[in-house]
């Protein structure tokens, strides 16, 4: 280990071990702890809305199958034309 990365790591024993900077470990680990639970919490509800929307696309599918019209379609599933117009043309 080359002489800054010594120093470098004797710092940080120094600094963990001195009981005046707890209050500040304990303040970042609870900040770290909130981060990925905001994470998780974040990442549920993009997967969520992708599934519904993922749902959406496949009943507007058989919908289509089914005859229905663009302006039904659009009624019940909620999605936009232009996505409807582009399920058609990739049918």
């Amino acid at each position: 280990m080359d002489e800054k990365a010594k120093r470098a790591a004797t710092y940080v024993r120094e600094f963990l071990g001195d009981p005046k900077n707890q209050d500040l470990l304990n303040h970042f680990d609870s900040e770290v702890r909130n981060a990925k639970y905001e994470g998780r919490t974040e990442g549920r509800v993009e997967g969520r809305a992708e599934g519904i929307e993922e749902n959406k696309l496949e009943t507007a599918k058989k919908m289509l199958n089914d005859g229905l019209s663009l302006e039904m379609i659009n009624k019940y599933t909620d999605l936009d034309f232009k996505t409807l117009n582009n399920l058609v043309v990739n049918q």
